[in-house]
């Protein structure tokens, strides 16, 4: 007999045990609430077939769709597809206190896409089957759900997924893959390799609904240069329990933004990242990275200055240069914010900021006979050296008060001998070199 429906499967059960519909139904309520809502009624079924060890001749309850064909009516569907992304999993508390874990793949074929939901120890999947982007994959037996009116699968009790041998040809998706020290401004998202040479802490912030939120920056380098990355809410926090200085990562799916003085990673919600990928370019290790990138300064002169290096240097300041002097940030999400007639305008809260954190920040130039070099500086060593504090720089200056600022640092500083120990830079706007200092003494 083959059985492809939850019906026939609860009335085979009860010919075969000769229990009651109440008897039956009560057991799989128990078995639904302890998968918790993960099983269709056709899972429940074949759950409680097997509890009293009644066998059934079940054929597959799916049949191979593309996409744009899948409707929520349907209980069940199999599909060949391409992965397109696999953001990182997240964790829920489950009714029975466990820990449970979610993973979202979002699958693509020639008709369109669709996330499918992966429970538990279905998560393990991705890494059993080495999954990554534009893998070709045959999902069997995957139930359809609709949340916020979008259709999505979900593999639960009996669903597999596989890596099939003979599959129609679905067109690879498109993949930008650019190295570290290679990295361009570009609106498209891109795939690049680094080491983590630096991990730093985890920061907790409330955003403009007072919503909890979390960002953690890290470092990558592919030993020609680094370059930083910023990490998001569950990101983070998967990020800071399983990942180290040393681990290799492939970033899949990450915009590029402007920074202050260069180019950052920022990793998405659909962005995805995999630890110690078999391609790994040929990275060095990270002790050779720490040599190369650590704080000792080789003593130098400008002129030979070269990029991702520390060094010391002793020149004459011969120029300030008429900056911002300073740049907002927004209390909730740490983007910048612009001071307008007096008020500070986040954009991207859509609000009124009333006490934005304050960032200095300057550049001189300076000369030691073999070149000019471009210097820039932040925070404590602006302070330091322009002999200002930065709760004097929370307003609005008239452009005749910048001119005495500027005229008055002038009057102090040029002719003025300097050390400066930092790191150079190649400014990806400019295509210069300059120093990022770390301090800089007048000699």
């Amino acid at each position: 007999m083959q059985l492809n429906n939850a019906e026939d499967i609860f009335k085979k059960i009860k010919v075969e045990t000769k229990k009651t519909d109440e008897e039956l139904l009560e057991e799989i309520n128990k078995i639904k609430d302890k998968y918790q809502g993960l099983l269709s009624d056709v899972g429940a079924n074949i759950m409680l077939a097997k509890q009293y060890n009644v066998d059934l001749d079940i054929k597959s309850t799916s049949s191979i769709y593309k996409i744009s064909e899948i409707s929520s009516s349907q209980d069940g569907v199999s599909l060949y597809a391409r992965v397109k992304s696999i953001p990182p999993f997240k964790t829920y508390n489950a009714k029975d206190g466990s820990l449970g874990k979610i993973q979202n793949v979002f699958l693509q074929d020639d008709t369109g896409e669709i996330k499918l939901n992966l429970f538990n120890e279905k998560v393990d999947l991705i890494d059993s089957l080495n999954l990554e982007k534009n893998s070709l994959v045959l999902i069997k037996d995957a139930y359809v759900t609709t949340y916020n009116d979008n259709k999505e699968l979900a593999l639960r009790y009996g669903g597999s997924i596989i890596l099939p041998e003979n599959a129609p040809d679905i067109k690879p998706i498109e993949n930008i893959f650019i190295k570290v020290s290679e990295i361009d401004l570009t609106d498209k998202l891109i795939e690049t390799i680094g080491r983590i040479i630096a991990i730093y802490p985890i920061r907790e912030f409330e955003d403009k609904n007072q919503k909890k939120r979390f960002v953690l920056n890290f470092e990558i380098s592919d030993g020609i240069k680094s370059i930083k990355c910023t990490a998001w809410d569950q990101l983070a926090h998967t990020f800071e329990k399983d990942y180290k200085r040393g681990d290799i990562v492939k970033l899949t799916d990450v915009n590029v933004r402007e920074g202050l003085y260069d180019f950052e990673i920022n990793i998405n919600w659909n962005s995805t990242i995999f630890k110690n990928p078999k391609n790994n370019l040929n990275i060095p290790s990270l002790e050779q990275l720490i040599d190369a990138f650590s704080q000792s300064y080789e003593n130098s002169t400008i002129s030979s200055l070269e990029d991702s290096k520390n060094y010391e240097i002793e020149a004459t300041i011969v120029s300030v240069n008429r900056n911002k002097l300073r740049y907002f940030k927004c209390p909730d999400c740490k983007e910048k914010i612009q001071l307008i007639n007096e008020s500070f305008i986040c954009e991207k809260c859509n609000k009124e900021v009333d006490n934005p954190e304050v960032n200095l920040f300057a550049s001189i130039d300076v000369d030691d006979g073999t070149g000019i070099l471009k210097v820039v500086f932040f925070k404590e060593v602006v302070e330091k050296i322009f002999n200002i504090k930065k709760e004097d720089f929370i307003k609005e200056f008239s452009e005749e008060e910048k001119e005495n600022i500027f005229s008055k640092l002038e009057d102090d500083l040029l002719g003025k001998r300097i050390k400066i120990k930092g790191r150079a830079k190649l400014n990806g706007f400019s295509s210069e070199i300059e120093l990022l200092a770390n301090s800089i003494d007048f000699v």
